[in-house]
């Protein structure tokens, strides 16, 4: 299991407050140097220890803090439901027995953020309000661990002819893209995979079947890196060399935030072949 690198806010809760309001000073820019420095680490990703964000009493000054922070990473990302001015989203599970994991209960699959995306985002932060009772830990793998393990399949992997999308949340788009390139970029969603081939009715070759396997049996070979967030943490994430999961929990009282932003100094999107399948 991997050690993450640890980043603290050189911020008081009460001038963290305040500067999401007003601008961060050139605290920021070290702040934003010391964050990019430990996601160059090989873990790919780094804890970051801040302000009591989860304690601020209103929600609107969390939200803004949040997005202030992720801000100084990056462009902040809308969500992925287009242009709604809605920088931070809710992981809680409003609704328990539905299909999306973001609102549900239990574990989640090892994946990358936004994988339907043409450009899926360069950073993704998940912010700690409430840990769940029990469960509920973060697992990451970074893509460099997985590649000794895939053998033969790495070259599938290479492929750029997977699907991704479909029925999620942006339907009838679908991208066409490698799972795996340059030196260690990863797009995988399993379910966007799956859909993305059926909505097109094209399944996978054996070989793409045999190769994406291979893939998840490398999860278990891999011991990830896994954390429990504690309230006022996040765990910052380079989402296009990293995969992450969930471990299960049933505590309805769990609630994260989640924010993402592209930089492309921390890019690696230049090595992808992904284009538009079916852009709608």
């Amino acid at each position: 299991m991997g050690t993450l690198p640890i980043v603290h806010s050189p911020w008081s809760a009460r001038e963290a407050r305040t500067l999401a309001r007003e601008g961060f000073s050139k605290e920021g820019h070290a702040f934003r140097a010391a964050v990019l420095g430990a996601l160059r680490s090989p873990a790919c990703c780094c804890l970051l220890r801040t302000t009591g964000f989860h304690e601020f009493g209103d929600p609107a000054d969390t939200q803004a803090f949040v997005t202030a922070l992720t801000g100084l990473l990056g462009q902040v990302s809308d969500d992925n439901r287009g242009t709604t001015g809605n920088y931070v989203d809710r992981v809680e599970p409003t609704d328990p027995d539905g299909s999306d994991i973001t609102v549900g209960l239990g574990e989640c699959e090892a994946h990358s953020d936004e994988s339907s995306k043409l450009l899926p985002e360069d950073i993704v932060i998940l912010w700690c309000v409430r840990q769940a009772s029990a469960g509920g830990a973060s697992r990451i793998w970074a893509s460099p661990r997985l590649r000794p393990h895939l053998g033969d399949a790495e070259a599938t992997l290479r492929e750029p002819e997977f699907l991704f999308g479909g029925n999620g949340r942006v339907p009838g788009r679908v991208v066409k893209a490698p799972v795996l390139y340059g030196s260690d970029g990863i797009r995988f969603r399993l379910g966007a995979l799956r859909s993305g081939h059926e909505v097109c009715h094209r399944p996978l070759r054996p070989d793409q079947e045999q190769a994406v396997q291979r893939l998840i049996e490398a999860f278990t070979k891999v011991q990830p890196t896994e954390l429990l967030l504690q309230p006022g943490e996040a765990l910052v994430m380079l989402n296009r060399r990293v995969l992450h999961a969930r471990t299960s929990f049933s505590d309805r009282r769990r609630l994260l935030l989640r924010t993402r932003c592209f930089n492309p100094e921390m890019s690696n999107s230049q090595h992808d072949q992904a284009r538009w399948y079916r852009s709608g």
